[in-house]
């Protein structure tokens, strides 16, 4: 993808949404390696929704900012979020009745008011969730809510056999949410909403790690869950992305400019592809907007 130019705000906004749309439309329809993709932005300005495609390689109902994607890695910045409270050991010593799942609903998507944010899926959340998908583009059975971790108490249906249940791992990257969702997220993490987990969140992207990368330039410094990388004239951009069975996904922010993105796919193939680079351009595009050519 090509930056071009800056143009109006008015203008601009309105050329790059349909670019993105654009590519969007080339990526599925032609290409053919994605069923469905929903791209989120957040600024000063508020928040908007860019999708395209279907929940479904079999359906024609269309995602939106209300579709329910695996959010895959994506779900560690919120334990590393829990982990600002102290409560590392209350996570690892779980008793029955409670459990991660709990504790993210609770303390963070409660607050901000993130309905759509779970582990193990409602009826209604269920209906709206985009199923995985494999490298052919045929759905994969089972992939919707891959894990099982609430209490014996719950009212939920229990999963299917094609559920297969590993509750060690749910804080790694078991979260389901919407693009709606985690653009409320994201604007906290940016400061464009108040909220008592602003101070939480802020200490979550100070520089606390250095990972080595081999054969680059550069390492990598890692946040409370957080990249942190370079951004344009001296800029921060933090993120996180992640690939799991069927889905991809990517959250980001740069806190100079007060602009934030978050991009979820459908998957149709795994290679060729990284998720977080319309996110990335559209963070550092020069001054307020500007448009990007497919």
């Amino acid at each position: 993808m090509i930056l071009l130019s800056a143009l109006s705000f008015r203008a601009a906004a309105e050329d790059f949404t349909n670019a993105i749309r654009a590519f969007l439309q080339q990526r599925i329809e032609v290409q053919k390696r994605d069923v469905g993709i929903v791209v989120g932005i957040v600024d000063e300005q508020g928040g908007r929704i860019i999708s395209y495609g279907r929940m479904n390689a079999g359906t024609g109902q269309a995602v939106n900012g209300e579709t329910v994607f695996l959010i895959c890695s994506v779900t560690k910045t919120f334990t590393g979020l829990l982990l600002q409270e102290g409560l590392l050991g209350h996570v690892i010593t779980l008793k029955a009745g409670t459990n991660y799942e709990t504790l993210v609903r609770d303390r963070i998507c409660r607050p901000l008011k993130m309905d759509s944010t779970r582990i193990a899926l409602t009826p209604e959340l269920q209906a709206r969730s985009a199923p995985g998908h494999n490298e052919l583009g045929y759905e994969l059975p089972g992939v919707i809510s891959r894990v099982w971790t609430n209490g014996p108490n719950s009212a939920l249906a229990p999963p299917s056999e094609n559920q297969w249940r590993n509750e060690a791992m749910v804080g790694v990257g078991e979260l389901h949410s919407t693009a709606n969702d985690m653009l409320k997220y994201l604007s906290v993490n940016l400061g464009l909403t108040l909220s008592s987990l602003t101070p939480l969140m802020e200490k979550t992207h100070l520089v606390y790690f250095r990972q080595p990368r081999n054969n680059q330039s550069r390492d990598i410094d890692m946040g409370l869950a957080w990249f942190v990388t370079p951004g344009l004239r001296g800029t921060k951009i933090i993120s996180h992305d992640g690939d799991s069975t069927g889905f991809s996904s990517f959250a980001g922010f740069d806190k100079t400019r007060h602009r934030g993105a978050v991009n979820y796919r459908v998957l149709g193939v795994f290679r060729g592809f990284n998720p977080s680079c319309i996110a990335h351009t559209r963070m550092r595009i020069a001054g307020t907007h500007g448009v990007v050519a497919p």
